[in-house]
């Protein structure tokens, strides 16, 4: 097993995520389901303010039959899902966070969704491994 470090702005994952070469692969996934709108908001306004969080995990592969590297998002899940409903003005933010409370991804400044869009998420990307060795 190989890890590399990489980063990717949310508009490249975003768009990968649009042509399927990165998907969620609930097999991957602990928990249940999506966060509620207040860890949802928090999780945003950490990405508008320009903090950085933990880690996303991609497992990479060579898809044979496409002759394509393929994604698969392990760790992650919830961050990346947040990300893509909130600029797919899914859900509006709220109190906690204080800049932007009441908005949409749409109601943001130019800049601001500028900014959003161009957010470097830091990716550990996993070659050569079994799936045990992904879920251990």
């Amino acid at each position: 097993m190989r890890m590399d470090e990489s980063r990717y702005s949310v508009a490249e994952v975003i768009e990968m995520l649009g042509r399927r070469d990165l998907v969620a692969n609930k097999e991957y996934q602990r928990g249940s389901g999506i966060w509620p709108a207040g860890p949802r908001s928090y999780f945003i306004d950490t990405v508008l303010s320009g903090f950085p969080f933990p880690k996303i995990y991609f497992y990479e592969y060579l898809d044979k039959a496409s002759r394509k590297t393929k994604r698969e998002l392990v760790d992650g899940q919830q961050r990346i899902s947040s990300i893509v409903s909130f600029v797919e003005d899914k859900f509006v933010l709220t109190s906690v966070s204080k800049r932007f409370s009441g908005m949409r991804f749409s109601d943001l400044q130019p800049e601001v969704q500028d900014q959003f869009l161009s957010y470097p998420i830091s990716v550990d990307v996993i070659r050569n491994a079994t799936r045990q060795e992904i879920l251990e």
